[in-house]
């Protein structure tokens, strides 16, 4: 089992940041999986699906909350793990915490309810893959890749939410979106915040590109005299096919 030193944490490389998030997170939800087989019962949840003894932050999804670089985010996650890795090896009673301030979002568990540690333990590990490779994803996609974990697509939902909450941070930092809300494709060029070093901008003109939350914070330039806007897939991609950008250079298609 790893354990991650404070004081290089940030001198952690891609390839030590894979190793954590497949090694590290993996054996807390093994760990966790073993002391708990079977999901809690439904007569055991309040109304909004929480355990009673996870700590219910409802009412509070609605705040503003700050945007965070990647690199931070992936910090936070590694003393999350580090510090839940100390409390089971010193068997104290176990919570996730971003932080030792006690105001903070924290998450409780007890014997009852450690298949919910294992369901939040597998969400960061999904969460800090997609940080580190850089790649995006649905919350629909996230529950596919371990189903039998996760059972049902509500328990993964509550679970990100969670972490957001515990990490104090907006769902598309986590590269997760809701569902899959498109493609545009077309004159147009999206150029990222300069906080992310080693982004691009991206050009639209490509290929389609699939529209993710994530692009809220991207500033958008393009030549367009029109935006044409169709409700099907299938539509769209005939007038691709049948050369609608050879006829109209200068448009934005969007589904």
């Amino acid at each position: 089992m790893y354990s991650i030193s404070i004081t290089h944490r940030k001198m952690l490389s891609n390839n030590q940041r894979k190793m954590i998030a497949h090694e590290v997170l993996l054996s807390s939800v093994r760990h966790s999986s073993s002391l708990s087989s079977h999901p809690p019962s439904h007569s055991s949840s309040n109304a909004s699906g929480e355990t009673p003894s996870s700590q219910s932050w409802r009412g509070k999804g609605e705040k503003t909350r700050p945007m965070m670089d990647s690199s931070e985010i992936m910090r936070k996650i590694e003393w999350i793990i580090e510090d839940l890795i100390t409390q089971i090896m010193e068997g104290r009673k176990l919570r996730i915490r971003a932080s030792l301030d006690e105001s903070d979002t924290q998450l409780h568990y007890n014997k009852s309810t450690l298949r919910k540690l294992a369901v939040n333990c597998r969400t960061l590990a999904q969460v800090y893959q997609l940080l580190v490779t850089n790649q995006k994803s649905t919350l629909r996609d996230l529950y596919y890749d371990h189903k039998h974990l996760y059972v049902r697509q509500d328990s993964l939902n509550r679970s990100i939410s969670d972490i957001c909450e515990v990490l104090d941070t907006q769902r598309c930092q986590l590269n997760v979106s809701s569902c899959s809300k498109g493609l545009v494709f077309g004159s147009l060029c999206l150029t990222p915040p300069k906080r992310y070093e080693d982004a691009i901008p991206i050009d639209c003109s490509k290929e389609p590109l699939l529209i993710s939350d994530s692009f809220i914070s991207y500033t958008p330039s393009s030549s367009a005299r029109f935006i044409l806007v169709v409700e099907k897939d299938a539509t769209f991609q005939k007038l691709l096919d049948d050369g609608f950008f050879q006829l109209y250079p200068r448009s934005i298609l969007v589904t």
